[in-house]
């Protein structure tokens, strides 16, 4: 009897709403997992990683020690660093008064260690003639969150609506893929998109019952709609799908 080899997933800032939708979806698949995030786990998975995701010697020495343990990166899967009350760091007074520390900061965790973890996996990918990279975007990428749906709207978390910032990182995730779709074309390397959210568990109710009105299908999505949405690109029979972005966003990019 062949023994298949398994086929390793990296699911880029792992411990995040987006991050353990995508390891789900993963897991589910039977898919073996390396998980790597910024900040420590309470409870390490197997095979998880915690480095600075924006610093490239960091991430070179995941590198090296991946392949020094025969750990193949057959799937990468990069996701927003932020969550929603990660933001009550950040300045959220008017653009022209946002911090340009926060402004440095969230550009990044959001766009650069994406286009790092692409840089240093594609490339392995396109020497081995195979490989797929999914890339995790906020809708904020598409819709502003107009502030004026939630006037005078605050919670815990700061404003409800994402700093500009935020939504130009994500902006530029999507740029992103359609840049390497384009570079990598016929390497064997399927590099796609998708805009997900907000999602149910990550954002504050006040939000949530205010955002919903714009949704074509009503309601919010959950980590299961993200999981189940994500696993068209996680299958092994979706070979001719590249530079695509899927919004799965119950409609909102229509209007």
């Amino acid at each position: 009897m062949v023994k298949l080899k398994p086929v390793y997933c990296l699911v880029l800032h792992a411990n995040t709403f987006a991050g353990k939708a995508a390891t789900q979806a993963a897991r589910e698949r039977g898919y073996d997992l390396i998980l790597v995030e910024r900040v420590p786990w309470d409870d390490p998975p197997d095979n998880s990683f915690v480095i600075d995701t924006s610093d490239p010697k960091d991430i070179e020495n995941l590198v090296r020690k991946l392949e020094k343990e025969c750990l193949r990166v057959d799937f990468l899967i990069t996701c927003p660093a932020l969550n929603a009350n990660e933001w009550v760091d950040a300045d959220f007074r008017a653009f022209e008064e946002f911090s340009l520390v926060d402004w440095d900061r969230i550009i990044r965790e959001n766009l650069n260690a994406q286009m790092l973890f692409c840089r240093f996996f594609g490339k392995r990918m396109r020497e081995r003639g195979m490989g797929r990279i999914l890339q995790l975007a906020s809708n904020v990428a598409l819709d502003p969150h107009d502030p004026r749906h939630f006037s005078g709207m605050s919670t815990e978390f700061g404003l409800v609506h994402a700093p500009a910032a935020y939504a130009c990182a994500m902006a530029g995730v999507l740029a992103l893929t359609r840049h390497l779709a384009a570079e990598y074309q016929d390497s064997g390397v399927l590099i796609n998109s998708m805009v997900f959210g907000p999602l149910a568990e990550a954002e504050p109710e006040p939000h949530l019952e205010s955002y919903k009105n714009r949704i074509p299908l009503g309601r919010i999505m959950t980590a299961e709609d993200l999981k189940n949405a994500l696993d068209i690109f996680l299958d092994p029979e979706s070979s001719y799908i590249t530079g695509q972005n899927l919004n799965a966003d119950g409609g909102v990019s229509i209007w």
